[in-house]
């Protein structure tokens, strides 16, 4: 069992690899390549194992790859979007492309500006191509009358909130209030 000697192994689907005795008996029983440990093409690199994945590759060898590398690598997506990611966040927690899913805004495709113009055009003080319509975050508007109010993007794109001064849930004096509406109830 003390042998340094190294032998050939063969596991039980016809992987043959090298290791000493020693090896074998201090528990690297396994074969490398069913625990993808060494790259076989043609059995697990990203090309067999992945191949809808791997047609995302931007400028490297998916069969050189294993699914499970944790090695970041430039993608490319159907709608020419490019970013980077690790193998293995691709294939085993299925994350895609970040502009395409909206999690990473990109100007002129999924920004405020492009995807909700009429709301984006009451932005005050910032930029609405730097921003997703989903995002929770408050942010500053001013309507058509010159009011203006706090909202998140989610209440402004998916609720319908508008100017609550324009809508009578926020009494601006001069405006809405009871004695410029009605001055005869005042």
């Amino acid at each position: 069992v003390n042998s340094g000697k190294r032998r050939r192994w063969k596991c039980k689907l016809g992987h043959s690899w090298e290791i000493s005795i020693d090896g074998r008996h201090l528990g690297m029983t396994g074969c490398p390549i069913c625990s993808n440990q060494q790259l076989l093409v043609g059995y697990n690199d990203l090309a067999t194992t992945h191949p809808e994945i791997a047609k995302e590759a931007d400028g490297w060898d998916p069969s050189l790859v294993g699914a499970g590398t944790k090695k970041k690598l430039k993608w490319i997506c159907r709608k020419s979007h490019s970013w980077s990611a690790s193998v293995n966040s691709r294939t085993s927690m299925r994350t895609g492309c970040p502009i395409c899913a909206n999690k990473q805004v990109f100007a002129g495709f999924n920004d405020l500006a492009t995807t909700h113009p009429e709301i984006a055009a009451q932005a005050f003080g910032w930029d609405p191509t730097t921003v997703i319509a989903g995002n929770h975050k408050q942010f500053i508007w001013q309507c058509p009358m010159a009011h203006t109010w706090s909202a998140s993007l989610t209440n402004r794109t998916q609720h319908g909130s508008a100017c609550p001064i324009c809508a009578n849930k926020q009494v601006l004096a001069g405006f809405n209030d009871v004695a410029t509406t009605h001055p005869e109830l005042a």
